[in-house]
């Protein structure tokens, strides 16, 4: 009986060699493992191409060209007018025809070159329009934020502002830690930070299918891209334009409750270009913030920072 317990044991019990995979089997479960992540890698370089050259192909179309090179012309002419008045006319007509442009762009879902919002908050500018200068300005520099043109242009119509509604300077710490935001917008921001997990992920899958130690040390380079793209995209000002909006009208007032009949919140009338934090909608009103008060005025009276998705 003994001997045949033992025999049966010695039949049952699998050997070492066969308990320990060949090295055929680890090389196919590795490759696999490769193969399982290389494909959403590739699927996620191929849609940043595709998108890429959509938008190439998008700003080759330029639906509104015609009505920008009218818009320069306008403005040229303004800029070689002699009279003051005839001078603030023809920036206002630039301006207006630079914001029928952009419009043709969106209406066709293309994008807006920086180019073209820096022409329209220029002409904005000029035409004594605060308000709408501020919001071009921001939006170029949402889309190519290491715009100096747009950057010292919104500063200077900033300046104009009277200094209780003037915004503060961003954090100078923040800019210096992330100095970075000044070059990428938040899309590429975020496109970084899922391209630095994807490689980590991918990374982490290999190093647990070969068992490497060092392989694995290897993704916290791309772990930290994740992180630092995330927080980057995270305090971009890009997001803090979704909750801003810009008065661009004269003399707004303030108004306790969203009527046309209810008190002034506050003394002063807010001015052309004062940019205010969103805090509710209502139809035809806007809860904002300023100086720490709440109140509302009427949504004609504002713009969005953040352009509406179409």
């Amino acid at each position: 009986m003994t001997t045949l317990l033992t025999c049966v044991c010695a039949v049952s019990r699998p050997s070492p060699e066969e308990q320990r995979p060949t090295s055929r089997e680890s090389h196919y479960s590795v490759r696999a493992t490769c193969v399982a992540w290389c494909i959403p890698l590739l699927s996620v370089l191929l849609t940043f191409v595709a998108s890429s050259l959509e938008s190439v192909s998008a700003a080759e179309l330029l639906p509104g060209q015609s009505i920008a090179e009218q818009g320069i012309a306008e403005y040229n002419a303004a800029m070689e007018s002699p009279d003051r008045s005839q001078r603030v006319a023809r920036f206002a007509r630039a301006e207006l025809l630079f914001r029928q442009a952009i419009e043709a762009l969106q209406s066709e879902s293309a994008p807006v070159p920086a180019d073209l919002w820096v022409a329209h908050g220029n002409a904005a500018l000029q035409s004594e329009q605060i308000g709408r200068a501020i919001v071009a300005f921001q939006r170029a520099l949402g889309s190519t934020p290491a715009d100096t043109q747009a950057r010292q242009n919104l500063e200077h119509a900033r300046s104009t502002l009277p200094d209780w509604i003037r915004i503060e300077p961003d954090s100078q710490l923040t800019d210096t830690l992330f100095f970075w935001n000044s070059w990428l917008s938040q899309q590429q921001l975020a496109s970084i930070a899922a391209l630095g997990f994807l490689v980590a992920a991918f990374i982490l899958a290999v190093a647990i299918g070969t068992g490497s130690r060092r392989l694995a040390l290897v993704a916290l380079l791309p772990l930290l891209l994740w992180c630092l793209g995330s927080v980057s995209s995270w305090i971009s000002p890009a997001n803090s334009a979704q909750d801003t909006v810009v008065v661009v009208a004269d003399e707004v007032v303030l108004r306790s409750a969203d009527s046309a009949n209810s008190a002034p919140r506050i003394n002063q009338t807010l001015p052309d270009g004062a940019e205010l934090r969103l805090l509710s909608e209502r139809p035809q009103w806007c809860e904002v913030e300023v100086d720490g008060r709440s109140g509302w005025i009427q949504s004609s009276a504002v713009e969005r920072l953040a352009v509406a998705p179409k």
